[in-house]
């Protein structure tokens, strides 16, 4: 199996459809950076040996369901910040009451027949590009390991910084990428910033920016 891509950075002031719509927010963008490195990471905590009562602030909840679990988060902190408020309804857990986005949650109470969590693994592998990946050169990595059942990309930008050619401001600019998937049979999938919006990034950094895809 095959992964190659490319990618494209804009960001003329002068027009805003390449702005991506930046242009309203060109005074901040100014002061200082406007994007934040995204990366990911799987964690299992065991936290008892048998089975367990489960999480206060989702009692009377139906354990398994959507709202069991969105519920339980209440519950659940990174470093001393709950990833859903205090004050929130436990009922009815709407998006604003996360103080941490993109949060995957999936219990399990220690039962004997529960099922095994997929997205956690004894063996992962990172291997780093090592080569500037350009609108006009894509790069194509091999992935040769038959036993593997998910891929994570990070894309990294060395700054994302445009430079307005009449006044030498550092303003924000815009890059996408694309990744094609080609697999052993010869079936191709292509991502692109249409069907996965996270493959376009809008803003500011001056600093090396880093997103999972």
């Amino acid at each position: 199996m095959a992964i190659f891509g490319s990618a494209s950075v804009s960001g003329d002031i002068n027009n805003p459809d390449e702005t991506g719509g930046l242009i309203g927010l060109i005074n901040s963008l100014r002061n200082g950076d406007a994007v934040e490195s995204r990366q990911a990471v799987n964690i299992i905590e065991v936290i008892s040996e048998g089975e367990i009562e489960g999480f206060p602030s989702a009692a009377g909840l139906t354990k398994g369901t959507d709202a069991y679990n969105r519920a339980a988060l209440k519950d659940i902190f990174l470093g001393k910040t709950p990833i859903v408020r205090a004050s929130a309804n436990p009922n009815n857990i709407l998006d604003s009451d996360f103080n941490f986005q993109r949060i995957r949650f999936e219990p399990r109470f220690g039962t004997s027949n529960q099922t095994f969590i997929k997205a956690i693994s004894e063996i992962e592998t990172e291997e780093s590009v090592g080569v500037a990946v350009t609108n006009a050169q894509s790069v194509t990595r091999t992935i040769t390991q038959s036993d593997i059942d998910a891929i994570r990309i990070t894309i990294r930008f060395d700054a994302l910084v445009n430079i307005n050619q009449e006044d030498g401001k550092n303003l924000g600019s815009t890059a996408a990428a694309f990744i094609v998937l080609t697999q052993n049979n010869g079936t191709t999938t292509t991502f692109n910033e249409t069907t996965n919006p996270e493959l376009r990034t809008r803003g500011k950094s001056r600093n090396a920016y880093s997103r999972i895809i």
